[in-house]
């Protein structure tokens, strides 16, 4: 079933678990999820929303975050999670974006959400606390195309920009989704990250809600409680993010652990790479991690790769997804040939139709029908897709182009390395030459020249980093990508020292 009403999952479901909190263990079987939509149109009415109006969210990851998602769908209202990590000031900025009519948020928040209705004289109301309600009023959902919730993208290159979502990319990801994973009624999956981005809501929660499947809710990330339930098999299929594959690791269960193939159905990763080191940890127990790859304005299910697949090409993405059409274009908007660098375009009704209010990016990315991801990909003869960077990474360094990501599987295969991020720090005889950021293993020790070495064996010269800086650790987005601009302007604030 691919319908976004509460109502008809009650009728299929119902009393079969829709969501489970952890770790408090609440549980809403799909009727008492209806009930709980109702509840909060009756609320939100109260609160003053009407048809079209923005409905800002601040809060951790809870159970109600679904409710008053379906609660807009059934009312059309438009809700806007926003990042609860974020400093005032960015909130603020995408807060006037969007001119709410009303915030819902957690007494946590108590100072940021307070100032917000202060300087936006919009409603507020605390998620928990007793809240007026008025009669339900019949259900009046938008179009299918116009916005259901709009979702910041991370912004990893710059400053963020709402993704608009409908139901109709709610669908198609779902179909998506389920193509991916073949879904049902006996899966449990996880929503471990920020409902503030799109990975918590739509890999998997909401297409497994739409196929009477269950989802446990973690309020936040915690590797033990979550390594736990994996071992005592309570999820069937999951999506996490490198780092937290890198966290559940270093767990003392998955150390003692000698077989984890039994402890679920589907493990997959998604974004940002996985490099090679960290699928042979999970391989050794027995894991094969099905790698995706996607972003907030495809769905974001765009490619995934099937468990043979993902056995036989361990650094690819897989196939784009059916509901999506995918194509690779080189520098002049010609497609490229199989083994062949190109910029990944893509089209369907998985993708969004553009950003909120933001003309000057929408000219940007949408080109006759066709959203530019921004990645550069190669693809062979049967479209499995390998991505080999951003196209904004990418650098010139004495006419040769480079690609950051190869430097970075290389530093990953030293036995000191953790973790790194490459960039192009400016020269004036090659143009650009590559920096590397590195964070090393706890208990180990390398050194630039050590690296540097190690790099000219396995690259062409022009490709070896000139400079490295050691870190604790990378400035990151909750889904684990790096923050590529506090990279930059780091090199660029050193560049000017």
């Amino acid at each position: 079933m691919t319908t976004l009403d509460t109502g008809r999952w009650a009728q299929t479901w119902g009393a079969k678990p829709a969501l489970v909190g952890v770790p408090d263990a609440t549980c809403w079987t799909f009727t008492e999820l209806d009930e709980r939509v109702r509840t909060w149109v009756r609320r939100l009415v109260a609160l003053g929303l009407k048809r079209g109006d923005r409905l800002l969210w601040l809060a951790r990851n809870r159970l109600d975050f679904f409710a008053v998602l379906m609660a807009c769908r059934r009312q059309g209202w438009i809700m806007v999670p926003l990042n609860w990590r974020e400093v005032i000031d960015t909130q603020l900025e995408q807060s006037r974006l969007t001119e709410p009519a009303a915030i819902l948020a957690e007494r946590d928040f108590q100072s940021v959400a307070t100032s917000l209705h202060r300087l936006l004289g919009c409603a507020l109301g605390w998620l928990d606390e007793e809240l007026p309600e008025t009669d339900l009023p019949e259900a009046d959902p938008a179009g299918d195309d116009d916005p259901w919730y709009l979702l910041f993208t991370s912004g990893t290159t710059g400053t963020p920009k709402a993704v608009i979502y409908t139901a109709t990319m709610a669908i198609a990801n779902a179909r998506n989704a389920n193509a991916a994973l073949d879904l049902s009624p006996d899966d449990v999956t996880a929503s471990v990250l920020p409902h503030y981005h799109t990975a918590g809501i739509n890999l998997f929660a909401l297409p497994a809600l739409m196929h009477g499947a269950s989802v446990r809710v973690y309020r936040q990330f915690q590797p033990d409680q979550l390594m736990t339930d994996l071992m005592a098999r309570r999820l069937t299929k999951a999506l996490l993010v490198p780092t937290q594959y890198r966290r559940l690791a270093e767990t003392e269960a998955f150390r003692h652990a000698d077989d984890l193939s039994y402890c679920a159905s589907c493990l997959a990763s998604g974004g940002a790479p996985m490099d090679d080191s960290l699928l042979g940890v999970w391989a050794d127990r027995g894991v094969v991690i099905r790698n995706g790859c996607g972003m907030t304005e495809t769905g974001p299910t765009l490619f995934f790769q099937s468990e043979a697949e993902a056995r036989q090409f361990p650094g690819g993405v897989g196939r784009a997804m059916p509901m999506t059409e995918c194509k690779l274009v080189g520098p002049h908007g010609e497609s490229v040939e199989p083994g062949q660098v190109g910029e990944v375009w893509v089209r369907g009704p998985a993708i969004t139709p553009g950003y909120w209010r933001n003309a000057e990016a929408n000219g940007t990315a949408f080109l006759d029908g066709w959203y530019r991801c921004g990645d550069l990909a190669h693809q062979n003869r049967d479209g499995h897709t390998w991505i080999v960077d951003r196209v904004t990474d990418m650098f010139i360094c004495g006419g040769e182009n480079v690609f950051p990501s190869e430097i970075e599987q290389c530093l990953l295969h030293h036995r000191a390395v953790q973790e790194v991020a490459v960039t192009g720090e400016y020269d004036r005889t090659w143009g650009e030459t590559a920096t590397a950021f590195v964070v090393l293993k706890p208990g180990h020790w390398a050194t630039e020249d050590e690296l540097q070495r190690f790099c000219k064996q396995r690259l062409a010269t022009y490709k070896v980093p000139r400079r490295l800086v050691f870190l604790d650790e990378l400035p990151r987005t909750p889904t684990g990508k790096v923050r590529r601009v506090a990279v930059r302007k780091w090199v660029r604030r050193s560049e000017r020292e």
